[in-house]
């Protein structure tokens, strides 16, 4: 068993270390990526053990409407200083399908919960800061979502942009030119029949 990542206390620690920084622009908002260690999930299999709350969701908050905690280190004087102690962003997720949950938890289609991504908004320099190239959910698509609950009892996305992918792009027949696709092909071949239809 994969013990669970703790995404909001491992970014404390994480992120106190160098940049290493990936600017790009994405529809006019620069993008830097931050290096990032964490425990990969290669097979289905991994992911599931790793995983509290399955879900199959939607979003319909844009990206700048949803509520990004960046902060960075502070010296004796209040001032900035170049390291990040937090980054993340909470985005409000509509269920529409369960397929795992904890045994303590009740939720339903259609509850929203609001749940953690590893990006965020620095709002000062207007700027996008994500770990390991993250993508942030996009408006009004629907994914499964593979979510682990932290030590503050929030739930955060698992395995980066490899804890989410787009019904519209499971296909068990495509070909796996990455390990995205030798992932969601797995995710397809095991949920299709109970949860895709």
């Amino acid at each position: 068993m994969y013990k669970k990542w703790t995404f909001i206390s491992t970014i404390a620690i994480l992120l106190t270390i160098s940049f290493y920084i990936v600017p790009k622009q994405q529809l006019g908002m620069k993008v830097i990526s931050i290096h990032a260690n964490f425990i990969e999930a290669t097979t289905l299999e991994q992911l599931e053990n790793k995983t509290d709350l399955i879900v199959i969701a939607t979003t319909s908050q844009a990206f700048l409407d949803r509520k990004h905690v960046f902060k960075y280190m502070k010296d004796n004087n209040g001032n900035d200083l170049p390291g990040i102690t937090d980054l993340f962003t909470r985005t409000e997720i509509i269920i529409e399908k369960i397929i795992k949950q904890p045994e303590d938890e009740k939720f339903a289609i259609n509850d929203k919960l609001q749940i953690i991504e590893p990006i965020s908004y620095d709002a000062r320099k207007k700027v996008k800061v994500t770990l390991a190239h993250y993508e942030e959910l996009e408006v009004n698509e629907t994914y499964i979502l593979f979510l682990g609950k932290n030590t503050f009892g929030n739930y955060s996305l698992l395995n980066m942009n490899n804890g989410k992918f787009k019904l519209k792009n499971l296909n068990s027949d495509s070909k796996a030119n990455n390990l995205h696709d030798k992932l969601a092909k797995q995710v397809h071949q095991k949920y299709k029949e109970k949860y895709l239809n």
